[in-house]
């Protein structure tokens, strides 16, 4: 399952880079969206309680609550009011439904906080060495992963989502989504 899971993620990633760029953006995203809140995921844009006193956060996702949140690029502290999404808003959004599919691969949602990467060791070497990621990219990102005081573990899962969001389109993280969480 996980080498199937492996080969078409690849493949979208070495044949089709940014492919998520490409097509109905919007439409996609928006179907993404709703196959969050199909499946029982709280989601919340712009929501005061979570964007406005962290500073740079463009999205989160809770795994002990089933929420996930996008500050948007042109959000207005104080304001929750929704704005045009950005490319970098839907990158978020495709960041943090990827921390989902982590979730629920872990054995479901189940609000237990437990989260895995999908890949093992080598696997995981494989889809990040062919992502659009340059390794001095990767290695930047790693040591302010790492920098943050995160575990490995939870650097893994990291840099895992940050490569899916940069590489694989919004339809393949929702098939994942309905894949891994529909059970």
């Amino acid at each position: 399952m996980k080498k199937l899971f492996l080969s078409i993620f690849a493949a979208s990633a070495v044949l089709m880079p940014g492919v998520s760029k490409a097509g109905n953006l919007h439409d996609d995203h928006a179907e993404l969206w709703k196959t969050l809140q199909d499946i029982g995921i709280v989601t919340l844009i712009n929501h005061t309680n979570h964007c406005n006193d962290r500073i740079g956060l463009d999205g989160i996702y809770y795994t002990h609550a089933g929420m996930l949140v996008i500050c948007q690029e042109k959000m207005i502290p104080g304001s929750d009011k929704q704005f045009n999404w950005t490319v970098s808003d839907y990158n978020t959004l495709r960041h943090e439904a990827h921390h989902v599919v982590q979730d629920c691969a872990a054995g479901g949602y189940s609000g237990d906080g437990k989260t895995t990467t999908l890949f093992n060791e080598d696997e995981f070497d494989e889809f990040v060495r062919i992502s659009s990621y340059s390794t001095e990219d990767l290695k930047e990102l790693y040591f302010r992963l790492n920098n943050k005081g995160l575990s490995k573990k939870v650097i893994r899962e990291e840099i895992e989502a940050y490569v899916v969001a940069e590489d694989i389109d919004a339809e393949s993280i929702k098939t994942k989504l309905i894949e891994f969480c529909s059970r």
